[in-house]
């Protein structure tokens, strides 16, 4: 019984790692904070409504979900193309911003 439980919490555990986190801004400059994300590879995500830049804070140089790769990082409006960024570089849109990781 107890082996099953200290699975379970590992597992658990391995389930919330994400792969990088990323900042959301109110201005173009990165200065005004408006909210953080940990999106998982591929997955698109959007700032609040009316966030108008990001920057990746974060990222694991090879994760779980990238096997001997690293975590392409990239910045922009949904729908267009996006920007690839390295970490503590913002990027803005004045059409909203999304961020998304893909395995490099």
């Amino acid at each position: 019984m107890r082996s099953i439980f200290i699975a379970s919490i590992g597992f658990s555990i391995f389930n919330v790692v994400s792969a990088a986190q990323a900042n959301f801004y109110w201005d173009f400059y990165c200065q005004e904070y408006a909210g953080s994300v940990d999106p998982a590879i591929g997955q698109v995500t959007g700032g609040p409504y009316g966030s108008r830049s990001a920057l990746w804070v974060d990222a694991d140089s090879e994760t779980s979900f990238c096997t001997g790769a690293s975590a392409e990082l990239y910045v922009g409006p949904e729908g267009y193309s996006m920007t690839q960024v390295n970490i503590g570089e913002c990027e803005h849109d004045d059409q909203g911003i999304y961020v998304v990781a893909y395995c490099g």
